[in-house]
């Protein structure tokens, strides 16, 4: 009798052991479509077997843990790929946008207003006199300098917009790596346990993927089943469960990104912060220096040349613009407000004597050497081309690297991923196995109480 005891005992374990699969397929169902969920499996293992002069006899099976299906190797490597999506990511947008600040379809800004300016001297040396004409070489002037400063402002609210994204970038940041050692605290004692650590492993892969797209780092798994983050160059994010806080503040050079009071603005080349801090330390920078060089140059010559002439008054030339070094697109302005002091003759000539205007209108054609012996057009042209060129690389390869991202998802997805067809699979299996040990527990259950009868 003792052996239907124990066979009623090992037939109640393999009910709860078929249970327990069962909840971990219902598990699976339920999270099919749950981003970063790892299907799970309940693994069984046979008990040690009780030894009897004809043999050893079996007792059965235990769960001995539920365990997740994960790929490190290509958990790692989407880590990776995610820190060179994020980077084109934190620039595409902006890159765009520089693009449209700088170029127009419809020909206008700044390319047009330099031909405009001095399509309006070439006017008026068909009537030096015209008081029409000069005005009209103000009003073109005025609005040459409007348009170097509207194109100034627009770039400078990009790099406005731009910081604050650093600003925000770098509080989701510290969100995720104060989210990410709060699982390791909770994973620790599971992991010391020999448990898998299921939704929380999960969570805290899901935290580390998302951290991946916005800096570049490092991660390394610990024997208690924590993961210690750092930067690119070591320096760390999260050790065990305690997180470092990033801080983002201004400075004259840009934005500056410190760790425990360190400077790592440098050393980040990787993810979305990294695509910011670039256009905020390089590449708007650049393309703010370029106007000003162009504006500079421009009022530069214009002015030499029409302080040589003489205006309607018979009075030496001014300045044609004012503009302070170093900012000259978003500083320039018209120093002359009367047409009359427009010099568009030489020195001692009449009224009617264009030939500074002439001149002035012959810089539209000649090239410089401070604009790297381009023309004025051809040079702010160069900017434009430079922009879009830029703009269509890093949007050519985010599309690339996009679709790196993809086929390393797919592949973690035929991996961990739930498959509702194999689980309906393993769903009968489990079923038709519960009611097999249904069936072994209510014969025995028939057999003890006949014996139970025939005894009494």
């Amino acid at each position: 009798m003792g052996g239907l005891f124990s066979a009623l005992r090992f037939g109640f374990q393999s009910l709860s052991n078929f249970s327990t699969a069962l909840s971990v397929v219902n598990d699976n169902v339920a999270n099919a479509n749950t981003p970063g969920h790892t299907r799970k499996r309940a693994i069984m293992e046979p008990n040690l077997p009780l030894q009897f002069p004809y043999g050893a006899l079996g007792t059965g099976a235990s769960v001995t843990r539920i365990e997740g299906t994960r790929d490190l190797f290509l958990s790692r490597r989407l880590v990776t790929e995610l820190q060179s999506q994020g980077f084109l990511q934190g620039q595409s947008a902006t890159l765009e946008q520089i693009e449209a600040s700088l170029f127009s379809s419809q020909g206008q800004g700044v390319s047009e207003q330099i031909t405009r300016f001095f399509d309006s001297f070439l006017d008026l040396t068909n009537d030096g006199s015209s008081q029409v004409q000069r005005q009209a070489v103000l009003s073109e002037g005025a609005t040459l300098a409007r348009e170097f400063s509207d194109a100034t402002q627009r770039l400078n609210q990009l790099s406005a917009d731009n910081r604050q994204r650093i600003d925000d970038t770098v509080e989701r940041i510290n969100s995720l790596t104060g989210r990410i050692a709060e699982l390791n605290q909770a994973l620790a004692p599971l992991t010391i346990n020999g448990q898998d650590g299921g939704a929380l492993q999960d969570q805290r892969q899901l935290a580390l993927e998302e951290l991946a797209e916005l800096i570049d780092l490092q991660s390394f798994e610990t024997e208690n089943g924590t993961i210690n983050v750092t930067t690119s160059t070591g320096l760390p994010l999260v050790l065990a469960g305690q997180p470092n806080a990033l801080t983002a503040n201004p400075t004259s050079a840009g934005i500056e990104v410190r760790l425990d009071g360190q400077d790592i603005t440098s050393d980040i080349q990787g993810g979305e912060l990294g695509g910011f801090l670039r256009l905020d330390r390089q590449v708007i920078p650049s393309f703010l220096d370029d106007l000003n060089t162009l504006a500079e140059e421009l009022a530069t010559q214009v002015n030499a040349i029409h302080v040589g002439g003489q205006d309607l008054n018979g009075a030496a030339g001014q300045p044609f613009f004012t503009f302070t070094p170093g900012t000259a697109a978003s500083s320039l302005t018209v120093n002359i407000s009367d047409p009359a002091q427009v010099a568009a003759g030489a020195p001692g000539t009449g009224p009617g004597d264009v030939s500074v205007a002439q001149q002035l209108s012959d810089l539209r054609d000649q090239t410089f050497a401070s604009l790297g012996d381009h023309t004025l057009n051809d040079f702010y042209s160069n900017v434009v081309f430079r922009a879009g060129l830029e703009s269509r690389n890093v949007r050519e390869s985010l599309l690339t690297q996009s679709s790196i991202v993809q086929d390393v998802r797919l592949q973690i997805d035929s991996v961990t991923g739930v498959s509702l067809d194999e689980e309906a699979i393993l769903l009968v299996q489990f079923q038709r196995s519960y009611e097999a040990n249904a069936r072994v527990i209510r014969v025995i259950d028939e057999l003890l109480e006949e014996t139970m009868n025939l005894v009494s």
